[in-house]
C-alpha cells in the first residue's frame, strides 16, 4: 500500500491534493468500456472513455485553454492526456481482467486523448493485453475500479460495457459497487485529500467496492 509515494511520482493525480474535496472518495468517474477482439475471437484489449466529475474537471484543465474561452481543444489537452496516462500507469489504469483464476493487467496505452465537453473532462485511451486471450466457452471479468477508493469509478448508465467487432457470442452482467453503510462512509470522509493510502481496516472494505463486468462467452 505505497499509494502516498506513488502519488508524489504521479503529477496529474497529485493535483487532487490541492482540490477543495471534502470527503473520500475525492474524485468521481463514470466509465464506458469496450472490449476489443481479434478475428479469432480473442480479447486483445479494452478502450475506455472516462468522464470525471465537474469539480475535478474544472480544476484539471486550468492552464490548458489556449483561446481563454473556457473550451480547451483536444490539441490543448494533449499534454494533460500524457500526464494522465503516466499517472494512471502507476495504478495499472485501474483496470484488470480475471480469466481462468488469473488476474491480468494491461500494458501501456496505444492511443489516448482528452476532451472537455459540457464542463466535463473526458479521457479516451486504449489498452492492450500482453497477448490475445482465448475466451470462447469461458467466463471472465473485467474490473475497472480503484481498490483504495480515492477515485470512485462506476460504469456509466448507458452503454457501460460493449463488445467490439469479432467477438464470440457473449453475455454481459454488470456488478456495480455496493453502498457503504453510514458509519464506514463517515470514516472514509474523515480521510484528508493529502492522505492517499487507506488504513488497512478500511482497505478491507474499499477493496470490495468492485466495479466489474462479468462476460460469459459461448
Amino acid at each position: 500500500m505505497m499509494r502516498a509515494v506513488k502519488y508524489v511520482m504521479a503529477p496529474a493525480f497529485a493535483m487532487m491534493m490541492a482540490m477543495p474535496a471534502l470527503a473520500h472518495p475525492h474524485i468521481l468517474v463514470k466509465a464506458r468500456s469496450e472490449l476489443l477482439f481479434n478475428p479469432q475471437g480473442e480479447v486483445t484489449g479494452v478502450t475506455h472513455i472516462w468522464d470525471f466529475d465537474k469539480a475535478f474537471s474544472a480544476f484539471a484543465v486550468q492552464g490548458y485553454d489556449s483561446k481563454h474561452d473556457g473550451r480547451p481543444s483536444q490539441a490543448d489537452l494533449q499534454p494533460l492526456a500524457k500526464i494522465n496516462m503516466n499517472s494512471l500507469s502507476y495504478y495499472k489504469f485501474f483496470t484488470s481482467l480475471v480469466l481462468d483464476g488469473q488476474t491480468l493487467t494491461p500494458a501501456q496505452p496505444t492511443a489516448f486523448f482528452d476532451t472537455f465537453i459540457h464542463d466535463t473532462l473526458e479521457i479516451h485511451f486504449t489498452l492492450q493485453f500482453p497477448k490475445p486471450l482465448a475466451v470462447k466457452g469461458k467466463s471472465f471479468e473485467l474490473r475497472v475500479y480503484d481498490p483504495e477508493y480515492f477515485a470512485a469509478v462506476s460504469f456509466a448508465k448507458h452503454d457501460p460495457v460493449t463488445l467490439g467487432a469479432g467477438h464470440p457470442d457473449c453475455a454481459i452482467t454488470l456488478h456495480r459497487p455496493g453502498q457503504l453503510d453510514p458509519a464506514m462512509a463517515a470514516k472514509l470522509a474523515a480521510i484528508p485529500a493529502s492522505q492517499h493510502d487507506v488504513p488497512a481496516a478500511l482497505f478491507a472494505v474499499t477493496n470490495r467496492l468492485i466495479n466489474a463486468a462479468e462476460v460469459a462467452c459461448k
